[in-house]
Parts: C-alpha cells; sequence; structure tokens
C-alpha cells in the first residue's frame, strides 16, 4: 500500500483551525449574517492562499473550489436573512434577537451556556416568551 506523506503539524493545525471556523462560523445554519459570512469566507481562502505554496497539491485545489462556490455556498444565508427578519417583522422583535434565538438552539438545552442564553434573551423579550417560543 502507497503511503501518502505526512503533512507537517506547522500546516496541519492552522488548517484544521480553518476547517472549523468554515464548517462551525461560516456555513453553518444558525450563524451571522450573509455579509459577516462572506467576509470570514474570504478570510478562510485568503489564509489557504497564504499556506498554499506549503503544500500546493493538496491545497490550491481546495482553495480555488472554495473561493469559485463562494456565492453558491452562501446562497442559503441570504434566504435566511430574509426570513429572520420577516420573523422579526412579524414578532415586532429586532432581527438580531430573533438571529440570537437561532444561535441559541445550536446549544444543547442540557448546558448551563444554553439556560445563560435563555435568560438573557428572555430578560430581552420580555417575561411572557417560553421555551418553544424561540
Amino acid at each position: 500500500m502507497l503511503a501518502l506523506p505526512k503533512t507537517p503539524r506547522f500546516l496541519t493545525v492552522p488548517i484544521r483551525t480553518l476547517t472549523h471556523w468554515l464548517s462551525h462560523d461560516i456555513l453553518v445554519l444558525a450563524g451571522p449574517v450573509l455579509a459577516t459570512r462572506q467576509e470570514l469566507f474570504d478570510f478562510v481562502v485568503d489564509e489557504l492562499r497564504r499556506r498554499e505554496h506549503q503544500d500546493a497539491r493538496r491545497i490550491r485545489p481546495v482553495r480555488v473550489a472554495l473561493q469559485n462556490q463562494r456565492d453558491d455556498l452562501l446562497a442559503f444565508a441570504g434566504v435566511l436573512d430574509e426570513k429572520l427578519a420577516t420573523i422579526a417583522q412579524a414578532e415586532e422583535v429586532s432581527e438580531y434577537l430573533v438571529r440570537a434565538a437561532c444561535v441559541l438552539h445550536r446549544k444543547p438545552t442540557t448546558s448551563p451556556a444554553y439556560w445563560q442564553g435563555w435568560g438573557r434573551l428572555r430578560s430581552k423579550l420580555g417575561a411572557s416568551l417560553t421555551v418553544s417560543q424561540i
């Protein structure tokens, strides 16, 4: 069996971090507004470009694919922004709070962070808010 050369640690850690950001902060359903996602996406692509010379065979195809497909990959975020704006308008609350409720649901309901976030949201939205409403 042919063994592929190992990627050096000085390259693996930053690539892993960029991949994590891409999947957990940029392409995640409950996340920032489209413009912020675009900025973060472009940052990831630029960081890959900076490291490309260190392992062009592996990094370049991924970087080029991401660069060329950015708008398609982030199209869902524009639709989501519109839907969250509609909800905010219908409920007469800020878009920020509607988005915060969505982001809150990324956390397990058994975690202290969920309930701390729930408490902050409830104080901003009013005491009549129930868990099922967010």
